[in-house]
């Protein structure tokens, strides 16, 4: 089971599904308006966008040590049918808890974010798939492994919606 820290648990077996909410719209600007939850540095969203997107994006490389992980969704509009073309972007620390920093972002909102994170565009039905590792938990705090996601409809607003959890993770409570 999948769990957010900000909202209810999702029942899913391995491989992880991630059930969201949105709605499509149009080309995509980098002023669009975070809503939903609060967010510190959502700006760091937009950054390092690549201009071409895929429905599989790989958060982490094949190299990184960790335990494989696949994330998969379906983004679906207010009437339950799914959206393509909805961007999600995804972001996590290392299998240690830390988020290894790319020193070529220092001083902008991406450098929060660090080098693991990723956007996937949906397909046709809806569907985006992240590649990775499973994030550790944040070294000596009771913070749970988790991955941060949001929502980008393009040409209209950027939603925060909480943190991929995992049922096994010791440290849920």
């Amino acid at each position: 089971m999948v769990h957010s820290r900000r909202g209810p648990a999702l029942p899913v077996r391995w491989p992880l599904l991630v059930l969201i909410t949105a709605a499509a719209s149009a080309a995509m600007a980098q002023t669009e308006p975070v809503v939903g939850l609060p967010c510190e540095r959502c700006e760091g969203v937009f950054l390092g966008l690549p201009d071409d997107l895929e429905s599989t994006a790989r958060i982490a490389p094949p190299s990184e040590p960790g335990e494989p992980m696949r994330l998969v969704g379906v983004v679906r509009d207010d009437t339950g049918r799914p959206s393509p073309g909805i961007i999600v972007y995804a972001y996590q620390t290392n299998a240690e808890g830390i988020y290894p920093r790319d020193q070529n972002a220092r001083g902008t909102a991406a450098y929060r974010h660090g080098t693991l994170r990723a956007w996937a565009v949906t397909d046709g039905a809806g569907r985006y798939e992240f590649l990775g590792i499973r994030p550790g938990g944040y070294p000596g705090s009771g913070v749970p492994q988790h991955v941060h996601m949001h929502i980008i409809e393009p040409g209209r607003c950027t939603y925060y919606i909480g943190d991929t959890l995992f049922d096994d993770d010791p440290r849920l409570s």
